[in-house]
Parts: structure tokens; sequence; C-alpha cells
């Protein structure tokens, strides 16, 4: 069934995998779209259920049908995630190296003095030296950490659209966009924050740091350890109850910042 005038030419069909999109009773025939991107149509009796095993060998992330249950999906979902996070601590540990070798070469750097409570949180906790993923990206060793820090942050861009249509459903929140990955790491003293002076931000980055900030809603955290970090939520609200959370290494926080502000106590050498 091609879907212009461009010429198919003869599909061998046997043993493909495919979704069920439309049944023709006075046909006999199953409408179905391959995983190849085919539309066709197919006689009732070329047609079977395909059995969990095909599917799984497949590598299909998801398989959702008619009586799908959502909680379900919801939880194949975390373990995804999971699964594609940083989650070996050989993984982590190469790239707290990497960042260390940044930091050394001067390419970690402090944010003006006015962007750190929105980028880093409140509180004393809120100082830290950062790089930004598409700043130092090239400057990464080859390896798992140029390969693993993009696929996290590819990650993140996922996890933004697995949520939001519930966000938006939910809480009336509608995501239109992200900032880049930023990488934090705690001083290790009053010398190592004194080599790391705060620049005075021009007029437009000003302007475009509070216009980010008046779009903020969702803020996305992961420990990469090697220590825990405490999370302290600071309720923006007086019913709000004030949380604090141990994360430990390869914990991804979501938090809804019109609800929260936070601040943020990372072990020594810790990575976030």
């Amino acid at each position: 069934l091609p879907s212009s005038a461009a010429h198919v030419g003869p599909l061998r069909l046997e043993g493909a995998t495919a979704q069920l999109l439309q049944w023709r009773a006075t046909e006999g025939q199953w409408v179905v779209l391959t995983l190849e991107g085919h539309r066709v149509a197919v006689p009732a009796s070329g047609v079977r259920l395909a059995m969990a095993e095909e599917l799984d060998e497949l590598r299909l992330d998801f398989v959702m049908g008619p009586a799908t249950r959502l909680s379900a999906v919801a939880e194949s979902a975390a373990e995804l995630l999971s699964d594609a996070a940083l989650s070996s601590e050989a993984q982590r540990a190469e790239v707290r190296e990497a960042m260390a070798g940044l930091d050394e070469d001067g390419l970690l750097l402090r944010l003006p003095a006015a962007f750190e409570p929105g980028y880093l949180g409140c509180g004393e906790r809120g100082r830290a030296k950062v790089a930004l993923l598409e700043a130092v990206a090239d400057e990464l060793p080859s390896g798992r950490a140029s390969d693993a820090l993009p696929a996290q942050d590819q990650l993140l861009a996922d996890l933004c659209e697995l949520i939001a249509p519930h966000l938006q459903e939910a809480l009336g929140v509608s995501i239109e966009g992200r900032t880049n990955l930023m990488l934090r790491l705690p001083f290790a003293g009053a010398e190592d924050e004194a080599r790391h002076p705060q620049p005075e931000p021009e007029p437009r980055e000003v302007d475009e740091f509070l216009a980010l900030m008046g779009r903020k809603r969702i803020l996305a955290m992961q420990c990469l350890g090697p220590g825990t970090t405490r999370l302290s939520l600071v309720p923006r609200a007086p019913e709000l109850p004030e949380t604090v959370l141990s994360l430990a290494p390869n914990s991804l926080v979501l938090l809804l910042t019109d609800w929260y502000d936070y601040e943020c106590e990372q072990a020594e050498g810790s990575l976030v």
C-alpha cells in the first residue's frame, strides 16, 4: 500500500514482524506496518501473534498493545533508563578521571556570583567549579569518558521526552527545551577556590540568564560518585515539607523548581 506514486518492488514478508493497523472485513485482510516501515495488506491466514521470545530476539525497548498496563510500562522505562545510565563504577571512574584532567588543564571554571544560586543551588554549598559538556567535549580523552558523557546527555534528552506528556497532563508543566549538560566538582579547599575566580558577566549574559531562570521548571541531577551527595530540598511554599536525600552514586533526581529550591553538598572529589 504505497503512500505515494513511487515504485515499490516485491517484498518478502515471510516471518516478518509487524504492527496490526486495520482489519478489512470484506477482504479478510489485515493492514499491517512492518518494522522496516512498509504498510501492506496481508490475508488473515498469513498473520499470527508474535511470541514473547521472538520479540526478545528483536531487542525492542518497549512492546505495547491494547491490554498493556501503563504501570508496567513505567517500571520498564525506569529499568531502561537505569541500564542506559553510567551504571558501572568503571565508567564513572573514567569520567571522574577525565574531569580531573580537564581541571588540571584549567578547563573547569567558576560561574559568575549572581548565576551560581540558579545553576548550583542555594546556600554555602552552591559553589563549585563547572564545565559545560559542549565546551569540553573535544578535550575529553578517547575512551569510555568521551563516549559515555554524550550518551548520558542523550539519556537526559530521552527522559525529558518520556515525562513531558505526563507533566503537561498532571501539572500543566510544558517542556519545550533543555539546557546543555553541566558537570560540577566541589572545590578541594580555599586555595582551589581561589584558583577559580568568578568572572563578571556581560549584560547580554545577564539577560540570557534571567530569561532562562524564568523558564526553568525541571532540574535533572545525577550523582557520579565516588562519594554520596547530600541534597536538601528547600520548599518554596510553607505547606511543602523540607526533605533531605542522601544520594548514592548513579542516583538520578528530578526536581520541580517551582516547588523547591535545593542545596547540594558533594563529598570531596564527587562529580554531579
